[in-house]
């Protein structure tokens, strides 16, 4: 809440630094939102279904699997841009802007 007084109050003052304002104020009052929206009445976190969970767990684990098989200090650093397995594994040694901004 107090980051929408204080957007509003640079918006009245100081229009024409509302772009810069808006953003920093943004930042401090998503994070409060999805806090908001994770927890219950009783103040306990919402878990998800067991399934989803699972599946969960299986996707960061492939995550995890595909950044150490493919990115180290040979590619410095970087992700390739993609990886083909079939009909045989190949790595495309290129990477995209995308990826250099991950």
């Amino acid at each position: 809440m107090l980051a929408l007084v204080a957007l509003a109050v640079v918006i009245w003052k100081m229009p024409e630094r509302c772009l810069l304002r808006c953003r920093s104020s943004h930042s401090d009052v998503l994070p409060a939102i999805a806090r908001g929206a994770a927890y219950g009445q009783a103040g306990t976190v919402r878990c998800c279904r067991e399934d989803e969970a699972r599946a969960l767990r299986l996707n960061r684990a492939a995550t995890w699997r595909f950044f150490t098989a493919f990115v180290g200090a040979e590619t410095g650093w970087l992700p390739p841009d993609n990886f083909s397995g079939n009909p045989t594994p190949t790595v495309a040694q290129r990477t995209s802007p995308t990826n250099i901004g991950l």
